[in-house]
């Protein structure tokens, strides 16, 4: 993992904890597994990483694809707290935000309001497609945003890419999250959701839409080198 994100051009780690696993706390949680205690030293090796380096951590955060019934307990938000009261600068991203799991939008926002570099996407939402979660996302997140202004600089779209090729709504996917967002966020604000939140989150930009020049922006530019660099890279 230190030669790919060190020079290897990947921008960070993704953990999926439904295949068995808890963000940390698996010695507690799961007596029985005879591998726990070290699997949490490694996660701390992880966390000890990727807090010091400024790599950002994208976690699946959605009860579906559960590897066996019972596991989607470890997924749920909350289950992060106990690492991010260990590793509070950790730069970590709960996919799949907006579900219809209970409590777990409070938990991944109360996350967000706690720490400064926790954030949320809506990859994959059924928005796309169901009319019926469209509306009820939206006031949700209108109270949400109403209670929570950070979610606004902290809440991301997400594709999910490839996986959301496979809807037959796809190619209206991103003009769909336009619609849907916009009718609960000024025009600024959903240039953030759509876009500058990711900046954010991989360390690129500020809350004040400026060029960072933390480690995450010196690995990229290092490894585009004398090459074009994307527009959002170009400062």
């Amino acid at each position: 993992m230190g030669w790919a994100v060190g020079s290897g051009g990947f921008l960070g780690v993704k953990l999926y904890p439904p295949v068995g696993f808890a963000p940390l706390d698996n010695a507690r949680l799961q007596p029985g597994l005879p591998f726990a205690a070290g699997l949490d030293r490694a996660l701390v090796g992880l966390y000890t990483f990727c807090e010091a380096a400024e790599v950002p951590i994208l976690t699946h955060s959605s009860a579906s694809n559960e590897y066996s019934l019972g596991l989607r307990r470890l997924v749920e938000p909350a289950r992060w707290a106990p690492a991010l009261e260990r590793f509070p600068k950790l730069r970590l991203n709960f996919g799949h935000f907006g579900g219809d799991a209970p409590g777990w939008v409070d938990q991944a926002v109360a996350l967000i309001d706690r720490y400064p570099n926790v954030y949320s996407d809506l990859s994959n939402s059924a928005l796309v497609y169901d009319d019926a979660f469209a509306a009820r996302l939206q006031a949700t997140l209108a109270a949400l945003f109403a209670a929570h202004p950070r979610l606004k600089k902290r809440l991301m779209y997400g594709s999910d890419w490839w996986l959301s090729a496979l809807d037959p709504a796809a190619a209206r996917a991103v003009d769909r999250f336009r619609s849907v967002l916009g009718a609960v966020l000024a025009p600024d604000e959903l240039a953030d959701v759509m876009g500058r939140n990711a900046l954010r989150f991989l360390g690129l930009l500020d809350d004040q839409n400026r060029p960072r020049g933390g480690a995450a922006a010196r690995r990229l530019r290092a490894f585009y080198g004398t090459a074009p660099r994307p527009a959002w890279l170009a400062a």
